[in-house]
């Protein structure tokens, strides 16, 4: 989730990170532990205030200013301790990687997203714990595409 979330803030779409964030803790399309989803909110809030920054001079920057001040009150968030942007873990040592064939379509997506975002491979294969021959066999087969 991290990865995923980590490439479509990087790249700067905005209302794409609220909307994946949203899917994770709101609608829990994709799954996830307590603590991810905690994270995602984290996220979500802080992609509302860049949203607002965007919009700082209009009365829409103000209502999203206030939507994030409320999500920020309403989940008990302290804005101190949440980054600009989220911080990828170090890979755990001893992880197992599972085989190229059992990588999940969101697992792809989230390969092919944070390669286009600048992340790197290596950092990409850490996080899924697989191979970096895979990250590389990934990208030649999947297409992502943003509406």
């Amino acid at each position: 989730m991290i990865v995923a979330g980590t490439a479509i803030e990087r790249v700067g779409r905005i209302i794409d990170s609220l909307q994946f964030y949203e899917k994770v803790w709101k609608e829990k399309v994709i799954p996830c532990t307590p603590e991810e989803g905690n994270l995602a909110r984290q996220r979500w809030y802080k992609c509302k205030l860049r949203q607002a920054d965007l919009k700082k001079d209009s009365r829409e920057g103000e209502q999203y200013f206030k939507e994030a001040e409320d999500f920020r009150e309403h989940y008990r968030l302290n804005s101190s301790d949440i980054p600009e942007f989220p911080v990828l873990s170090e890979p755990s040592n001893g992880a197992t990687s599972p085989d190229r064939n059992q990588l999940t379509p969101t697992q792809r997506i989230m390969v092919v997203a944070s390669f286009k975002s600048g992340v790197s491979p290596q950092a990409i294969a850490d996080e899924m714990h697989i191979p970096l021959a895979d990250v590389e066999m990934e990208l030649k087969d999947i297409e992502v595409k943003i509406p």
